[in-house]
């Protein structure tokens, strides 16, 4: 797109998304081709501008935000009933073919993320449906890999508008969205990669603590999974923990609930029902999850905290903090030394810590 001022050329890129084929569209059909879907517009260095959104060709004002993709970074506080923007995460992969075109494999290069509209599930409202009588959305090609399949649903971890007023949180869930630790993969990208369920951070009470919980009150209705902060204004470090442990929580509500719609095999997560069995009368439903985190998320969680922080220390160092919230259900005494060995560094590690959240 040629955008000319003052006869000095000015362009920009633009992207379409769009659950139907998108053909030869362009910026000056939309209109004649009744385009339905997302448009991003970007400057020559990839920098979002502004984004609108078209249903047959045209764009209803209650539709556009046009500041979504240039620094509004907040999901809706509604369910989307009549619409709304989802944050699409987007890994990018490459492809390798040997010279005979046999597939070898692929390599995830980065991941970008973006907000995209979807139309909303209220049934009362037909404006949304599309000819077909779905509810219109986006689809996505299958990332990487021959004959996956196609038509994926534009992904949905959402993070709610409360969060605004604390930049330092919103910080440091950017850096975890954003990381590639095993961690990350096993627990909240799960929910990336399955359009299933929609995990959502926000602000709110708990009532079993003060710092943050998982709440899965509407996982059998919706699919949606929070992680509510009642303490936001923790350290980074202490954040990061923080979400880190929240989203094993997520992760586990999400596998429980396919392992009793039949759809997982329970040996993925080794032990964890035998946990459930023995523990339930010794610990609280509430923290029934945590007995089994001790014994096989202490060190996956440290490693995610040292990769957040480049390295800086020995994976002991992070332990200490990997530890927080599960000191009380440590069956197999698996915590050892570790606080009298570390916890007299981690002030250190916390005044060094790779996000500082100076801004």
């Amino acid at each position: 797109m040629d955008n000319t001022t003052n006869e000095i050329p000015k362009y920009e890129i633009i992207k379409f998304l769009s659950s139907k084929s998108i053909g030869d569209i362009s910026y000056s059909n939309i209109k004649e081709k009744d385009f339905s879907g997302t448009v991003i517009f970007y400057d020559m260095q990839g920098t979002p501008l502004r984004t609108e959104v078209y249903k047959n060709g045209k764009t209803p004002d209650k539709h556009t935000n046009t500041k979504i993709n240039s620094g509004y970074k907040y999901a809706p506080k509604d369910p989307c009933l009549d619409g709304c923007y989802v944050l699409m995460i987007t890994q990018h992969w490459t492809d390798y073919y040997d010279q005979n075109g046999g597939y070898i494999g692929s390599g995830n290069e980065y991941t970008t993320s973006e907000y995209v509209w979807v139309g909303g599930s209220n049934p009362d409202n037909t404006s949304y449906y599309d000819n077909n009588g779905d509810v219109y959305h986006n689809h996505l090609d299958y990332s990487h890999g021959p004959a996956i399949g196609s038509d994926n649903h534009a992904v949905e971890v959402l993070i709610d508008s409360s969060i605004e007023g604390y930049p330092c949180l919103e910080e440091v869930i950017n850096a975890i969205l954003a990381s590639n630790s095993a961690l990350f993969k096993e627990t909240i990208g799960r929910f990336i990669d399955n359009p299933k369920y929609d995990l959502k951070f926000t602000i709110g009470e708990c009532g079993i603590t003060d710092i943050a919980c998982t709440d899965d009150t509407n996982l059998e209705e919706t699919g949606e999974i929070l992680i509510k902060f009642e303490d936001p204004n923790q350290n980074p470090i202490d954040l990061a923990s923080t979400i880190l442990h929240e989203g094993i929580h997520a992760e586990i509500y999400r596998f429980v609930k396919e392992h009793h719609d039949g759809n997982i095999d329970p040996n993925d997560k080794p032990q964890l029902f035998e946990y459930y069995q023995h523990y339930k009368l010794a610990v609280d439903e509430e923290h029934i999850d945590h007995p089994y985190m001790t014994q096989y998320y202490i060190t996956p969680i440290a490693e995610a905290l040292r990769e957040l922080d480049n390295d800086q220390y020995s994976l002991d160092y992070y332990k200490t903090f990997a530890w927080d919230g599960l000191r009380d259900f440590d069956p197999n005494n698996s915590l050892g030394s570790i606080d009298e060995d570390y916890g007299q560094y981690r002030n250190e590690v916390t005044l060094n810590f790779n996000i500082t959240c100076d801004e």
